[in-house]
């Protein structure tokens, strides 16, 4: 399900096959971060694709409940429990979650945070938590300095998936070094590692 929103824009068919691509290596078993998650769409492929969590981060409330709503189709579908967890205390995010777990074994940890994209990164509770990062933002309001805020999210070796919009450039991060970087239309995907 996706949201009947203009706060979203989902990621083209072609752009998200090309990522996915360049990005697979690293997703077996990831700690995986879907930040401004819109749908979840990329974080439930994520899953898809062999992550073991993936967190998601939407600030818009009716959005996040569209992600919740994922997970939950996924999990009855497949036949999977879905199970409340407990979050971190220190998290200034709401948030939801549901473990993907089949007969009790090997779950993953799907929390869903309400919660802007430079409040989550700058949360020390999250600091070096993850393996991979999937960030899509807007392209109306792309800022590079709250993008710059993601490496400390990773764990060394981590990798940084950014979607952005090509005419402004390819964006350099401070701490991470540019792996790849493509074009498809007017937006441009690029691979960034710690």
């Amino acid at each position: 399900m996706s949201p009947r929103s203009t706060l979203t824009h989902p990621m083209g068919a072609r752009e998200k096959l090309a990522l996915f691509n360049m990005i697979q290596p690293y997703l077996e078993g990831a700690k995986v971060l879907d930040i401004y998650a819109g749908s979840g769409a990329l974080g439930i492929e994520a899953l898809s694709r062999g992550a073991k969590s993936v967190v998601f981060v939407e600030k818009t409330a009716k959005i996040a409940q569209i992600i919740r709503q994922n997970l939950h189709q996924i999990a009855e579908r497949s036949h999977l429990e879905a199970l409340p967890g407990v979050l971190p205390t220190e998290s200034r995010g709401t948030a939801v979650d549901l473990r993907l777990d089949k007969n009790g074994k090997n779950g993953s940890f799907c929390p869903v945070f309400t919660e802007n994209a430079m409040d989550f990164a700058t949360d020390d509770t999250w600091k070096g938590q993850f393996e991979v990062i999937l960030a899509d933002p807007p392209y109306d309001r792309f800022d590079v300095s709250e993008v710059a805020e993601f490496p400390k999210l990773l764990q060394s070796g981590g990798i940084l998936a950014l979607s952005f919009p090509f005419a402004n450039g390819t964006p350099e991060i401070p701490g991470l070094k540019l792996l790849t970087a493509h074009r498809y239309a007017a937006a441009g995907i690029a691979i960034y590692q710690k």
